[in-house]
């Protein structure tokens, strides 16, 4: 079976434990397909691609470890925002700056690769993405002086030539002991679209956007015996094997272009070639960092809305597109309004289905061949045929009065739900595939900032009226008060985004904290080590400011002093002062800040 892994501006494939935002969500469309007919003659797309015209979106997502379990406190960057994952390994981001071709997110954890995903951004929804991170295991040792090779279980191999490594900082060449992680990345894996960076649309040779199958990927990362990141020295290659699964071998090309992820683009970059030797695919690499062995293929536009046949958008739906020629399958979900849009293949016959949540098909029809952008406009399908569960409710500020200006999230059977509320008021309609007998709810006034504490409430019949109650109490507020060369500036969250990734276990565990305003005129991260359970000093190892880029730290033995450590849920206080050099001309820039931070 080979993955085709696209993306549609609404979701990915079904998951027991996705979150499923009630607003727009994302599609990955993830093409499954196991006969021969996929790969042939592929005209090359020209037209340039934008990635630079901007809009405004928020994103909402999902962060497991390789056992499929949430993250708790992972760092996450969409360009100049960031936040970090709570307990449930959920975050998001509120109406930020996004690609409208290519929104990105990324997804940084001690101990892992960086995580991933890219997508055609829906202006004004909530776009969604899961991603499952990949644990940075060292293979094997190399010495650098003579060069050598390691090789993982699954047949993935790293070949280092003699004298090949350099310092990827400074560059300076590195003769010790290279400590070689690495991973491969099935391409019949049913876990490829979440593990994947990115998605599978790539820049090719004459900078036009093609899809792309896949048919593996190796990530790779290079380190010292002192915990340097190294790399392969400028006009040397390494050797990379990427196995190719016994059920893709037969229609596997004997040559295919080879690909590499940008995490400053949030793109996979055509760069040469691999070429099929026995039951693997043999390439020469430049530099490391994720490399993909990928057949293109052009890409249209493709859009819809889902009405039931009582005429209401059918939120939450999944929307399957199969290729007739080999039965590959794409994935998406309709958004509030029933909608969904995002990339298909060009070019071929297609079947278009709508499912329910549970997975029964409610709505079919025959599609295609379509050589430029289509929309097919209304599709009206059968009522989902399972049960649906509708929750509703209101609730109250501090003085009793309707919260105007909120919203109400509901979490059940590990997924996210959220309304915006009217006038107090709110109503949300679910397919509930489950026989769980609870769901947990709690409410937001954005008007004051203050949010109510989770409301655990009974399933006794299909329609449940949650009991009234406040968004009062807890305050939202996060803050950063720093100052640079005398100069005070502020964060706040909300509106401007922050991250606080701080951990109780590991006495080298790396924790973070940041801030970055919507402009990006205001931006400062830091981390410190140790295993905080409580108040006290922890060492600094790294702070960026955005009015001093590209500085160190020349404080001796710089500290944060943590002066609150509340409970999950509940608030970290504390503050530093150090000073920092910058690396371009020396100079001397004392920095000193205070936080209040939500703890995950």
């Amino acid at each position: 079976m080979s993955i085709l892994y696209l993306k549609l501006p609404i979701m990915q494939n079904l998951h027991k434990k996705m979150i499923i935002p009630l607003a727009a969500v994302i599609v990955m469309l993830t093409y499954l397909s196991c006969q021969k007919g996929l790969i042939g003659d592929v005209t090359t797309i020209t037209t340039p691609v934008d990635d630079i015209t901007q809009v405004n979106a928020s994103i909402e997502g999902y962060v497991t470890n390789e056992n499929g379990l949430p993250v708790n406190g992972a760092v996450v960057i969409s360009g100049v925002a960031g936040t970090s994952t709570d307990n449930k390994g959920y975050f998001r981001f509120n109406n930020i700056s996004l690609s409208k071709n290519n929104g990105f997110v990324k997804v940084m954890v001690p101990g892992y690769f960086t995580g991933s995903r890219s997508f055609v951004t829906n202006a004004g929804r909530v776009n969604y993405v899961r991603i499952q991170l990949i644990p940075k295991t060292n293979i094997g040792n190399i010495d650098a002086v003579t060069g050598g090779t390691v090789t993982l279980p699954s047949g993935v191999s790293v070949s280092l030539p003699a004298g090949s490594v350099v310092n990827a900082t400074s560059g300076a060449s590195y003769t010790g002991t290279v400590k070689v992680a690495a991973a491969w990345i099935n391409p019949v894996s049913v876990a490829l679209s979440e593990q994947m960076p990115g998605d599978l649309r790539g820049i090719n040779s004459s900078g036009g956007e093609d899809g792309l199958q896949t048919f593996g990927m190796v990530a790779v990362e290079l380190t010292g015996s002192g915990g340097e990141l190294l790399q392969i020295a400028m006009g040397k290659k390494a050797i990379v094997n990427f196995p190719i699964p016994a059920s893709i071998a037969s229609y596997a090309p004997s040559s295919i272009a080879l690909w590499y992820f940008d995490e400053n683009a949030g793109r996979w970059k055509e760069d040469g070639a691999a070429t099929k030797t026995g039951n693997s695919y043999v390439a020469d690499v430049s530099h490391f960092s994720f490399w993909n062995c990928d057949a293109q293929f052009p890409l249209i536009t493709f859009s819809a809305t889902v009405l039931s046949t009582a005429g209401k958008p059918l939120v939450n739906a999944q929307v399957r597109i199969r290729r007739t020629s080999n039965n590959g399958a794409g994935y998406g979900m309709t958004d509030s309004a029933g909608y969904v849009s995002g990339k298909i293949p060009s070019n071929e016959t297609l079947v278009l289905e709508v499912l329910d949540q549970c997975g029964a098909i409610i709505y079919t029809q025959n599609m295609g061949p379509y050589t430029s952008n289509v929309s097919l406009g209304t599709i009206t399908a059968s009522n989902p045929t399972t049960t649906l569960l509708t929750i509703s409710g209101s609730i109250t500020d501090c003085s009793n009065q309707p919260v105007t200006n909120g919203y109400v999230q509901v979490y059940i059977n590990g997924r996210y739900y959220r309304t915006n509320v009217n006038n107090g008021n709110y109503s949300i309609t679910i397919t509930n595939c489950s026989t769980v007998l609870s769901f947990t709810v709690l409410g937001v006034n954005n008007s004051t900032n203050e949010v109510s504490s989770p409301q655990t409430v009974s399933i006794g019949s299909q329609n449940v009226v949650v009991p009234v109650f406040q968004a009062c109490g807890t305050s939202i507020l996060q803050t950063i008060d720093y100052t640079v060369d005398g100069t005070n500036y502020i964060i706040t969250s909300p509106p401007d985004s922050v991250f606080c990734s701080i951990t109780g276990s590991g006495t080298n565990n790396f924790n973070y904290v940041g801030g970055y305003n919507t402009g990006s005129t205001r931006r400062i991260t830091f981390s410190f080590t140790g295993a905080v359970t409580g108040t006290g000093n922890y060492p600094i190892n790294y702070m960026t400011v955005s009015q001093v880029d590209s500085a160190s730290i020349i404080t001796t033995s710089p500290v944060v002093t943590i002066t609150q450590y509340g409970t999950t849920g509940q608030f970290i206080v504390g503050n530093l002062s150090v000073q920092l050099k910058k690396l371009s001309d020396n100079s001397i820039h004392p920095v000193s800040c205070t936080f209040r931070m939500r703890r995950n």
